[in-house]
């Protein structure tokens, strides 16, 4: 059970594989990120937590085991109800951020200003 579960888990942190006979090249790392604007999602795998990032340099992260309900108003907002916050994005084109958030791979909603708002 051990070795499976090392093969799994790869690299450990004091950077001896698991498996040393594995090639580094078959151990995956991390998985690929994708930037869509102002969404930052995983593939191939789900986030853990919805960092939201202002442009000031303020972060926040909420955990998904907490979010209770999710809203898309194509009229220009994504309403994330958590249980003990309400988060409201606003803005145009947020089908690709409502979608990566129900299916739990938005790993980060990026604040991004314009100028032409």
């Amino acid at each position: 059970m051990a070795d499976f579960l090392d093969n799994l888990m790869g690299p450990r942190r004091d950077g001896n594989d698991a498996d040393a006979s594995q090639p580094e090249s078959q151990i995956d790392n991390a998985s690929p990120e994708r930037h869509v604007g102002s969404l930052i999602a995983v593939e191939n795998t789900v986030a853990s937590m919805l960092d939201l990032r202002l442009p000031c340099g303020k972060r926040t992260a909420l955990p998904y085991s907490y979010l209770a309900s999710v809203d898309f108003d194509p009229s220009g907002s994504v309403v994330c109800t958590y249980a003990s916050a309400v988060v409201t994005i606003k803005g145009r084109d947020l089908e690709a951020i409502y979608t990566a958030i129900t299916n739990h791979t938005a790993l980060a909603v990026v604040q991004v200003t314009s100028g032409f708002d």
